[in-house]
């Protein structure tokens, strides 16, 4: 979601409770275009009453107001895995105590909440407001010169509760194993705060990858249009490009690094919400650790990878002389891909070796038949084939593979 004039606006009597709700790998950056106002209602997004609302890998960025804003009513909450930057506008409400600009906002929340491996450079004033919220975890987390221009604040605390407002008193906050630079709790106007833990967290100086620059004003328009290399992706440097190939790709991040059967596997990822499934050995997964941030950043890194699946919602590649050798049994193992491609369909069929595709219809009659070799990808005309369904089957050394169409 981007370049909206508003975020998303709300009031108690608009938000119906959301349950279950996941917002995952999306990115959120130049809202609120018109500038409406930041204290209150605009900024990147806002969600309000929610019941186990999970946000997981958002990247929001050089929106003209808060990150992401979590504003009343949401209960069992997590975020995480999240990067938030360069977001900003005119640096605090009337009266110059509430800051216009966090990088995530949260205010009248009944927990239990959980931020967790977030990272946050570089927004207006601070890195967090928790105002008038209870049993919130914030946890390993990277939170890098928020509010750099003026205060440098990582976590902007209030509690203004009064008989008839119906917020919580702000208490049960742990802040634990966070990695910061600046003033890590700011003490807000309103009642005291209680049970809040700073637990084993690190003033930290150093940051990989460019910085931005925000100024604080009243002007609504994108501050970063020519700082973040959006443009560069992912899709155009797969273009043309089929399984078996060895591709450059740009990466702005990548997800965390996990064993998976032997093997090292990751996501990395571009600023047009396209992933790819890297498998890698030992060696590759050491170099892809120390060259590709785990957050995202404004400029890309070219990272060198052979492809070995090619679908329009799945990408999959592999690093490393260890990890060839297996994806290479593997893609003479699996089964080929159909996709919708215009007016047909195109296969991918990534077998090592001979092999033959035939296409018949419900009554085994032959209405296609190809011979191969290696991996390929044929594109069928849809005009050309009979309507209904049709089965396509693809012979190798390693047996038949069965798929299918539906010709309207």
């Amino acid at each position: 979601m981007w370049g909206n004039g508003e975020g998303a606006q709300g009031g108690c009597e608009t938000c119906p409770k959301l349950e279950n709700y996941l917002i995952e790998d999306c990115i959120f950056r130049r809202n609120n275009q018109c500038g409406e106002g930041t204290a209150y209602y605009n900024g990147g997004t806002k969600l309000l009453f929610t019941d186990n609302l999970v946000i997981d890998g958002l990247i929001s960025y050089d929106n003209y107001g808060v990150g992401l804003w979590l504003d009343f009513g949401h209960e069992s909450f997590t975020v995480q895995n999240c990067t938030i930057f360069g977001n900003h506008a005119n640096g605090y409400s009337a009266g110059g105590s509430n800051p216009q600009i966090a990088g995530i906002a949260m205010e009248g929340n009944p927990g239990p909440g959980v931020l967790r491996n977030n990272t946050l450079y570089r927004n207006g004033t601070c890195a967090f407001t928790l105002y008038e919220s209870k049993d919130v975890i914030i946890e390993d987390n990277l939170f890098y010169e928020n509010g750099y221009n003026e205060n440098d604040w990582v976590a902007y605390l209030r509690c203004y509760v009064t008989a008839d407002n119906g917020r919580y008193p702000t208490h049960d906050i742990t802040l634990r194993n966070n990695r910061y630079t600046g003033t890590l709790l700011k003490n807000c106007w309103g009642n005291e705060q209680y049970n809040i833990l700073d637990d084993n967290n690190t003033v930290i100086s150093e940051f990989t990858g460019p910085l931005p620059h925000i100024d604080y004003t009243t002007s609504p328009s994108p501050q970063l249009l020519d700082f973040v290399e959006e443009e560069t992706t992912i899709e155009d440097a797969l273009a043309g490009a089929t399984p078996g190939d060895n591709v450059t790709i740009p990466v702005f991040g990548r997800k965390a690094i996990v064993e998976e059967g032997g093997l090292w596997v990751t996501e990395v990822y571009d600023l047009d919400c396209r992933y790819v499934k890297l498998t890698m050995d030992e060696g590759a997964r050491n170099a892809v650790e120390n060259s590709i941030t785990n957050y995202a950043i404004a400029t890309p890194t070219g990272l060198d990878m052979k492809l070995t699946l090619k679908e329009e919602y799945r990408v999959e590649a592999v690093i490393g002389d260890a990890v060839l050798a297996a994806a290479n049994d593997r893609a003479s193992r699996s089964s080929f891909s159909i996709v919708r491609d215009g007016a047909g369909y195109s296969l991918s069929v990534p077998f090592q070796g001979r092999h033959s595709l035939r296409v018949v219809d419900t009554r085994g009659r032959t209405v296609l038949w190809r011979r191969g070799h290696g991996s390929m990808t044929y594109r069928l005309d849809a005009g050309r084939l009979p309507p209904g369904m049709l089965l396509c089957r693809v012979y190798s050394a390693r047996g038949c593979r069965t798929g299918r169409m539906h010709i309207h």
